[in-house]
């Protein structure tokens, strides 16, 4: 695999990354949402494992890549260069 198809694969690794992050926060904010009752919100847990999970298993490949990452960037999301263009 060549230097561009690696940085393509990374650009699409980060970019779903960003998407899934989105996610959490949405998830996140339902579960510590005090309006919606407790049953109601614990229905919703085995699909925010599942996100976290998935957040972990990108963050991994991330690395895998030969790319450490900031702490900040794992909270907040990367940038990608598609970003930058805009």
């Amino acid at each position: 695999m060549d230097n561009s198809q690696s940085e393509a694969i990374l650009i699409d690794v980060k970019s779903q990354y960003n998407k899934i992050l989105q996610a959490h926060f949405k998830a996140t904010e339902y579960l510590d949402n005090n309006n919606i009752t407790l049953s109601e919100r614990e229905k919703h847990l085995p699909r925010y494992k599942e996100i976290k999970s998935k957040l972990s298993a990108l963050l991994d490949e991330i690395t895998r890549q030969g790319v450490f990452y900031t702490q900040n960037e794992a909270l907040y999301g990367f940038k990608t260069r598609e970003e930058n263009d805009l």
